[in-house]
């Protein structure tokens, strides 16, 4: 009998940390948004279509936005998962 060793991969913070990601994955999707990409670090992270940030902006309480070359990286979080979208064309000139 080969002896038991813990998972290093899926160790319980990281399984915990995709049980919260899938979990507003979900929710994004079950309000129609279209998701681009996922990331566990830095932080959780969920990068979706920017056609759906309006809807986001108005749902959420607290809203960062990042200025950039092409855009505003704008980011908001849900249940402590980052959601972020890029928004083209409304960079100011600084």
């Amino acid at each position: 009998m080969i002896p038991s060793r813990p998972n290093r991969v899926l160790s319980p913070i990281v399984t915990s940390q995709l049980g919260l990601q899938n979990r507003v994955l979900r929710q994004l999707r079950s309000q129609g948004v279209q998701i681009l990409a996922t990331e566990l670090q830095p932080d959780l992270t969920i990068v979706v279509d920017s056609a759906a940030g309006p809807a986001l902006r108005r749902s959420a309480s607290c809203i960062t936005a990042r200025r950039s070359a092409v855009g505003e990286l704008i980011s908001i979080w849900i249940d402590g998962v980052q959601v972020a979208w890029l928004e083209v064309g409304h960079a100011r000139a600084g």
